[in-house]
Formats: structure tokens, C-alpha cells, sequence
């Protein structure tokens, strides 16, 4: 039976995990009085989609998934890189009974232009005449591109229809809507984090008027998987203190 209460939290994993990742965080949560809901995302733990989605889509089927399981009662959002852009989307409405968002390594804050990556995305997408000439080149050239691309996870993606959802993801740069979030923020990062570095903590933390930021000196861009009762207590301390 789930708690009814204002300690509720949605968990939302980042781009090619999936709900098991989460799993020890939500754990340590639970230890701590709170309830806990990890949502299983389409193209992910949920099934994929007919046609590709956008961020607006992502966000509309947490937000009713949240709603089908908290009822009307409130409630907290942690986003991990991939699922930082969702909450950022859904607290910059802001979304019905959304109290906080907790953005861990939070991606979404472009550092290179559409243009440049999507350069490099095609790019890599017409080696049919290199892979001919250096067949045993041609795994390494498209790991070099995709990561010129800052989009390494698309070279994974087999469907057709979640590689042109990666491709509007990374497409949409959310540094115009983080200004907009005005409900309490939690930020924590790890300050070896190469994937999302730490710098665009601290434009978060500079954005968010109500935000506080906990970095971990130790710690990547895997942070909620290595740490998550030191996660669950960062994020119930900073609960308390609300």
C-alpha cells in the first residue's frame, strides 16, 4: 500500500537505462518515510511509440503518470540526465501538484550548435564509401564523430523512429525555459562529470532563484548509481528544510 502523504517522488532514469537503475535510490528513500513512484518511460522500460516523440511528449505522459499515481496529492520530481530535461520541462509550466525537482546531472544544456551536431550525425550515417575502403577504421571514425556530436548514446539506437526522438531531444536547448522554475530545486552533481560537467550546475544554480546545489567531489555522471543513500539523504535533508 503506498503512503499517502507530501514525501512523494517520481523517479525518472536517464536516456538508455532503465527503471532497475533507480532502484537502489528509490530504496533508500523509502527508508526515509517517503513514497516513491519510478516511472517507466516510453522507448525505455514502456513501450515505444508509433512515431518519434519530443520533450513535450516525454513530459505530458509523466505528468500523467504522476497524476494516475499520486492522485491529487503532491509531489517531488528527480530527473538523471535525460530525465533533468523532463522535470526542467514539467516545472517550468508548471505542472499540477509539482512541489520540487530534484535535477541530478541534468542534461539539456547545449554546448554545441544544432548545426554542428547534426553535422556529425550525418556525417557518420554516409560511410558507406570509407567503410568499403578501411572497413576496420570504420567502428572508430563513427565513435569519433558521435562524440564530436556530444550525442555518443545515438550510435546505440537500432529503431528508426527513437533515433529521430534522440535527434529532437538533443535538438531542443532548455536554457530559455530554466529561468521560468520557481518551486524549490535541488541540484546535485558529481564534479567528475564529463557527460554533463559541472559548470552547467552552476548555471542551473545561478537560474533557479529557489535552488540549492550539493556537488559530490568523487563522483561522474553516475552519481545516483554509486551514491544513493548519500543521495536519499541530501535530497531528505533538503526536503526538511523546505
Amino acid at each position: 500500500m503506498r503512503k499517502t502523504g507530501d514525501k512523494n517522488v517520481c523517479l525518472l532514469h536517464g536516456w538508455g537505462a532503465n527503471t532497475e537503475k533507480l532502484k537502489n535510490l528509490g530504496q533508500e528513500l523509502t527508508k526515509l518515510g517517503w513514497s516513491v513512484f519510478i516511472a517507466k518511460i516510453p522507448f525505455f522500460d514502456a513501450p515505444e511509440a508509433k512515431k518519434a516523440w519530443s520533450l513535450a511528449d516525454f513530459s505530458a505522459e509523466i505528468e500523467k503518470q504522476t497524476t494516475d499515481y499520486f492522485k491529487k496529492e503532491p509531489y517531488f520530481l528527480f530527473g538523471h540526465s535525460f530525465g533533468g530535461r523532463i522535470a526542467i520541462y514539467l516545472a517550468a509550466k508548471p505542472a499540477a501538484n509539482l512541489k520540487g525537482i530534484i535535477l541530478c546531472s541534468t542534461a539539456g544544456i547545449s554546448r554545441t550548435s544544432l548545426a554542428k551536431r547534426s553535422f556529425f550525425i550525418i556525417l557518420s550515417k554516409g560511410l558507406a564509401p570509407f567503410k568499403k575502403l578501411f572497413p576496420s577504421l570504420t567502428p572508430s571514425f563513427k565513435k569519433i564523430t558521435y562524440r564530436l556530436a556530444r550525442a555518443s548514446d545515438y550510435s546505440q539506437i537500432s529503431s528508426e523512429v527513437k533515433k529521430e526522438t534522440f535527434r529532437q531531444i538533443i535538438a531542443e536547448n532548455l536554457k530559455d525555459k530554466v529561468h521560468l522554475i520557481k518551486i524549490p530545486t535541488l541540484i546535485l552533481w558529481g564534479e567528475l562529470d564529463k557527460v554533463t560537467p559541472l559548470k552547467d550546475a552552476y548555471f542551473f544554480h545561478s537560474k533557479i532563484s529557489s535552488s540549492v546545489l550539493k556537488s559530490f567531489p568523487d563522483e561522474g555522471h553516475c552519481l545516483p548509481y554509486h551514491q544513493p543513500d548519500r543521495l536519499a539523504k541530501e535530497i531528505n535533508l533538503w526536503y526538511e528544510s523546505l
